[in-house]
């Protein structure tokens, strides 16, 4: 009912009463203890463990049989895909008038084998419903590797393998020779690379393995080489996979490569479904590998909370010692709440007699052991509570036995207990001496205490505090009460009679027991009393047990509890809305949470547009009357199941949950929206201002399951309206978050890129034709943060923040001082050309032009500017770029020539001394009579000015030949070489075969 404290009791002297307790209790105890021996040794509680190790067996060894029919009879069977790829195989051979062993030496027909196959591996794909599907040769695939460092082959990957998309869109390629992307169709991954690479530690295993083993054995059985290969990524950004993998043999017995499936741990996942393991759902599996005998385990992947919880990132579980059977105890990382057992169940990946047999394959379910052993758990407290209830009813026994013996002397504290307290005490005599001299002690104490409980109550008056105490013994009849406690109890009384004095028991406990309905907070002792006039007084009741007496204060606390009310107001509302601030929103938005009340539940930000013009233009008084217009028309949602806060300036928040569906919610939005659009107020000129908001929500739980996505989400998609339409209201969409979230929410990072200077270069070579070198390297930024690694999105962050001129500074400065610090090293030759972008729309300072002349004055002779028109840029700006380039000595290039705002127009007005023919113009072009015809028109413009053109995204051989027999100078491009952080030269084979196409040109003549 009230606060309580309880006091440190002295040690009591034992009574006539314990000593005769005393055996009995002894008795009682041995007797206790005889029942639970004799529980403990029948076995109940180890036959409750065996139940329980049982029916985690059972459970796991069910999940394991599912997944292990699918890894072996659907993901892993792949013998009519192996026969399928070998006819094709077979055919291209003879189509190309070559035999299996050129499949080693012949980069050239891989690349057409590989092509022939992709077919089948995109069936293979979606018949098996794997997330991924590869062929490997063995053979090299690049003619411009050394022998032994790459493989061709093909490696595709689809995500979600439950869905299919028409037309394969979503399937991406992971590794693959580009012709044979590009006959495919199919879009490359970020992490693409053209074959699979032997050299740099990357993962090998997955093909290597059942290809080295099946060459080592005469035996032609694809299968009995199969190997599964778990954890690995293609690089250190990919996702992890497992792999399945069967050598491809020829007739002849020759082993010509490798066929294989992945898994994705994200998809493995949703096949270990750890909720089934136990009721609380705190349980975890785990697929790992043992090779000795299962002491320990590497995990392959896991699922579950309880792994992270007790493991961490620890990748191997070492089993300290076997339970039951199948069950074992795991050493666990982390926690102290007891061990981790776990069902063991293995799967039959391979037959006997194999090479990878001594690898075997386990499905672990694991399990708390107080989850797991609860239900003994539960036996054994029930017979705890039913021996200590037996024992007590025994003592309860005892003691009322006892109390018989003792029955005179209690008889005399009886009189004690029932005397009148507002008098002098009077005990009976009993004839016994000592009992008799306690009597007249006990008498003499009482006029002394009453004595001194009178003095104190007046120096409480005199102290004009607002307090009042009581007193009263456990088993007393009367409570000794202060006269001061009537009027802060607000209790009726007479204090003539009622001033310092004793309070009959019954009296007192019924006053306390009208006095609960007031209970504010039972923690505190607080209670809210009524007042005749409305208003309410605040009493905190304190009191202290001590040696069976109660001692109790209530205190008149209403000035304390009036000043925090009003500061939790003002903690909680905001002062000029009366709505519920950003704190105190987003705690009710918690509870809600986790209180699981939302059901269907709609978060809706608004953002009040032109509060600026109106502060600007009528004062910030009436900029505050259009926030509270807004915020009085958020009232409309009052009514219904909601939340309506005020975030923050000219932003609110408004909450509408526990609907059964969404049209329901949207309903009420819309009526809303139109409430809130009706809104106005009066400006000084009398005009009426209408309201005018843009607005963003998102769902629960369709959107967001947690109150941060939930928030981040709804703020975004307001955000995105307001900057595209502005005064609208639109639904979140994942698709759009994913494609713009970074520009919205990016400024952080991307403002770090420029304060660190977080870029680094990538310098692609640019081939002389005429020449046979290299001409110079362009010199493409590379972003270090993952947030913001495509140039692209740096690009749209700066424009959408006006930090363009950041970026062009950014972009001479990091490339000429990479420039000259290659120079240095020997790494680029003197003479060789460093092209840089500059962004058309962009001019730098004359104090950045002059202190890049100073830093790096040796350099800007050998520059060469390409203006880069992503967006269109002044006629004046192009002028000075071009005066400042040839002041220094340096070139001028077109960038991109064929699209965009790069026409003839800007040919003929800047006089560029490069043009860089845009890939777009490059692609196919030995295939496509257009494009050749744009390359012809501008060869025949440029040989009579002196401007040279350069071929920039040329990307096979049959491209370079045809652009050699065009007459263009220079050209760039994957075929010449990859962008590199490091500076590489052009392989001596693509040397050669450039000189090739010069020579063809050189004896036949330029084609016109």
């Amino acid at each position: 009912m009230f606060r309580q404290k309880t006091a440190k009791r002295p040690q009591k002297k034992k009574t006539i009463l314990h000593r005769l307790l005393l055996p009995i209790v002894a008795v009682m105890l041995a007797q206790a203890f005889l029942y639970i021996l004799v529980f403990w040794k029948g076995g109940v509680v180890n036959h409750a463990d065996q139940n329980a190790y049982d029916i985690l067996n059972e459970r796991v060894l069910g999940r394991k049989q599912y997944i292990e029919n699918e890894m072996v009879h659907r993901w892993s069977n792949l013998h009519e895909h192996e026969t399928a790829i070998l006819a094709t195989i077979e055919e291209t051979l003879q189509e190309n008038g070559a035999s299996l062993e050129d499949i080693k030496t012949n980069p050239q027909l891989n690349e057409a084998l590989v092509s022939a196959t992709v077919e089948d591996l995109i069936y293979m794909l979606r018949r098996n419903t794997v997330t991924g599907a590869f062929l490997v040769l063995d053979g090299p695939g690049l003619s411009t590797q050394e022998e032994g460092e790459t493989r061709a082959g093909f490696y595709i990957r689809d995500l979600d393998p439950t869905n299919y998309s028409a037309g394969n869109t979503d399937i991406l390629v992971e590794r693959g020779i580009p012709s044979a992307v590009k006959q495919s169709s199919l879009t490359m991954d970020s992490y693409w690379m053209p074959a699979f690479s032997m050299k740099d530690g990357g993962p090998t295993d997955f093909f290597m393995k059942p290809l080295t083993a099946a060459k080592a054995s005469g035996n032609k059985e694809s299968s009995n080489f199969g190997y599964w290969c778990g954890g690995f990524s293609l690089n250190q950004d990919d996702v992890p996979v497992l792999t399945y993998a069967v050598p491809l043999i020829a007739e002849d017995g020759t082993v010509i490569g490798v066929l294989g499936i992945d898994i994705t741990e994200s998809y493995l996942y949703s096949f270990l479904n750890y909720d089934e393991l136990i009721s609380e759902k705190q349980g975890a599996y785990c697929i790992g590998i043992t090779d000795d005998g299962g002491q320990n385990f590497r995990c392959i992947a896991s699922n579950g909370p309880l792994y992270k919880s007790r493991f961490g990132s620890s990748t191997v579980l070492r089993s300290s010692s076997v339970v039951d059977g199948k069950i074992s105890r795991f050493d666990t990382a982390i926690g102290e709440s007891g061990p981790v057992y776990g069902s063991v169940q293995e799967f039959k990946m391979y037959n006997h007699n194999t090479p990878f047999e001594q690898e075997q394959w386990v499905l672990i379910g694991l399990v708390e052991s107080r989850s797991l052993l609860q239900f003994s758990r539960q036996i054994i407290l029930l017979v705890a509570i039913a021996t200590a209830v037996s024992l007590l009813l025994s003592i309860c026994g005892a003691v009322a036995v006892s109390k018989k013996i003792t029955a005179p002397i209690a008889s005399l504290v009886g009189d004690l207990k029932h005397s009148d307290p507002n008098r002098s005490v009077r005990l009976r005599k009993l004839g016994i001496q000592e009992i008799d001299e306690l009597t007249d002690s006990i008498e003499k104490l009482s006029v002394s205490v009453a004595e001194s409980a009178s003095k104190i109550s007046k120096i409480i008056t005199l102290t004009k505090v607002s307090i009042g105490v009581f007193e009263y013994g456990d088993n007393a009849d009367y409570v000794f009460c202060s006269g001061n406690l009537f009027d802060v109890l607000g209790w009726e009384s007479d204090t003539d009679t009622r001033e310092n004095c004793y309070v009959p028991r019954s009296e007192f406990d019924e006053q306390m027991a009208r006095l609960h309905q007031y209970l504010y907070s039972r923690q505190d002792g607080l209670y809210r009393l009524p007042l005749p006039n409305g208003q309410f007084r605040w009493v905190q009741l304190t009191t202290l047990s001590e040696n069976e007496r109660v001692l109790g204060t209530a205190s008149d606390v209403t000035s304390d509890m009036q000043q925090k009310q009003r500061m939790e107001y003002e903690r909680d509302y905001d002062v000029l809305t009366n709505l519920y601030n950003r704190r105190a929103f987003e705690q009710k938005l918690t509870e809600l949470f986790v209180q699981g009340q939302l059901k269907t539940a709609a978060l809706v930000m608004w953002d009040l547009d032109n509060l600026k013009y109106i502060n600007d233009t009528y004062g910030h008084d009436y900029g505050d009357r259009y926030i509270v217009s807004l915020s009085e028309g958020l009232q409309f949602f009052a009514p219904f199941n909601s939340l309506v806060a005020r975030r923050s300036g000219d932003e609110f928040y408004t909450l509408l949950y526990g609907y059964d569906s969404k049209a329901e919610i949207r309903e009420l939005i819309s009526q809303g929206w139109e409430y809130v659009q009706g809104r106005a107020f009066m400006l000084p000129n009398g005009v009426d201002y209408r309201v005018r908001v843009s607005a963003g929500f998102a769902w629960y739980p369709d959107d967001a399951a947690t109150v941060e996505n939930l928030i981040h989400y709804a703020d975004y998609a307001m955000y995105n309206i307001k900057h595209t339409i502005k005064g609208g209201i639109q639904e979140f969409n994942k698709q759009s978050y994913q494609q713009n979230a970074s520009i919205l929410y990016g400024q952080e990072d991307f403002n770090r890129l420029l304060d660190e200077r977080l870029v680094r270069f990538a310098l692609q070579p640019i081939y002389d034709v005429n020449a046979g070198e290299v001409f110079g390297y362009e010199f493409l930024m590379r972003p270090q943060l993952e947030s913001l690694k495509n140039p692209q999105d740096v690009l749209r962050m700066a424009q959408s923040q006006s930090k363009l001129y950041h970026i062009e500074q950014l972009t001479w400065y990091g490339a000429l001082e990479t420039y000259r610090d290659k120079l240095q090293s020997g790494e680029i030759k003197p003479g060789q050309k460093a092209f840089i972008n500059s962004i058309g729309s962009q001019l730098l300072s004359d104090e950045d032009i002059r202190h890049m002349e100073e830093e790096f004055a040796p350099c800007l002779g050998q520059v060469v500017l390409e203006l880069m028109e992503s967006e269109p840029g002044g006629a004046g700006f192009f002028e000075r770029k071009i005066q400042i380039i040839n002041s220094w000595g340096g070139m001028v290039a077109i960038d991109d020539y064929g699209t965009g705002y790069n026409s003839e127009a800007s040919l003929i007005f800047l006089s560029p001394d490069v043009v860089k023919l845009d890939m777009s113009i490059v692609r196919n072009i030995n295939t496509d009579q257009n494009r050749q015809d744009v390359l012809s028109s501008l060869m025949t413009y440029v040989r009579t000015r002196g401007v040279k053109v350069l071929a920039e995204g040329v990307q096979t051989r049959e491209e370079m030949e045809t652009l050699v027999e065009y007459g263009v100078d220079y050209l760039q491009g994957y075929y010449v070489g990859y962008p590199a952080l490091q500076v590489s030269e052009v392989q001596p084979q693509i040397r050669e075969a450039i000189g090739q196409a010069v020579a063809k040109r050189r004896h036949n003549g330029v084609r016109t």
